[in-house]
């Protein structure tokens, strides 16, 4: 008879202070490990939320310091991901709830350490990853080809091993009919009226759940939007 194994369960809604709205997380907590990658996206597949953050205290880490070193993994309900925002939101919100006297996270990830603070009004301040840019204008056919609009430049991200396609403005984003048989890619407009911005991620059919394409995003493009 195989070995039965409890563990938590706790689902977040995430960028919300309302409940049934936000973006849905589960959290669960690995005291004796990791399970295999197998049984881990087995049970992401179970939850069938975007991601599942799987997490536990790093081998040897003081559990109850102000200062917790961890280990992370998120799955979607198909594959592990790399790199998931609301799902690391959700997971520090549970630590901090359990831990009074948690002040700094520090998440290992498959995307390096991942840094979430809480600050003293309650919120939480997030750490995430820059991803260097290279412009590739040898892409531009294949985007136009995708997006069925050409773009001003392709911006390549080898970090995250995806590409931006910059356009001259948020109306001709919004109006693009990409091909979503073709590969992922993210678009956003060259010039903005506000200090808000317009952004569309366009993704692979493996890789359609948008809390890792939406963290993934702004990793890449906060570097473009930092661009004279």
């Amino acid at each position: 008879m195989s070995q039965k194994i409890r563990l938590p369960f706790i689902q977040v809604d995430a960028f919300t202070t309302e409940p049934f709205r936000g973006n849905s997380a589960a959290v669960m907590r690995m005291d004796s490990g990791f399970l295999s990658d197998a049984t881990l996206q087995a049970i992401a597949a179970e939850n069938n939320l975007s991601e599942t953050s799987f997490w536990k205290y790093k081998d040897g880490a003081d559990a109850d310091g102000e200062v917790m070193e961890l280990d992370l993994r998120w799955f979607t309900p198909t594959m592990e991901v790399e790199i998931c925002g609301h799902a690391t939101l959700a997971c520090a919100h549970v630590i901090f709830d359990e831990s009074s006297q948690a002040k700094l996270l520090k998440f290992h990830t498959l995307s390096g350490v991942l840094q979430v603070s809480k600050l003293q009004d309650g919120r939480m301040q997030m750490i995430f990853p820059r991803y260097d840019l290279e412009q590739r204008m040898d892409l531009i056919q294949g985007v136009t080809d995708s997006l069925g609009a050409p773009p001003l430049e392709v911006l390549w991200s080898e970090g995250k091993r995806d590409a931006i396609a910059v356009y001259e403005s948020p109306s001709v984003v919004q109006n693009l009919r990409p091909d979503m048989r073709k590969l992922g890619i993210r678009i956003l407009p060259k010039t903005f009226t506000t200090w808000l911005h317009y952004s569309r991620a366009v993704l692979c059919l493996t890789y359609s759940y948008r809390g890792s394409a939406v963290s993934g995003n702004y990793c890449d493009c906060i570097i473009d939007w930092g661009r004279p």
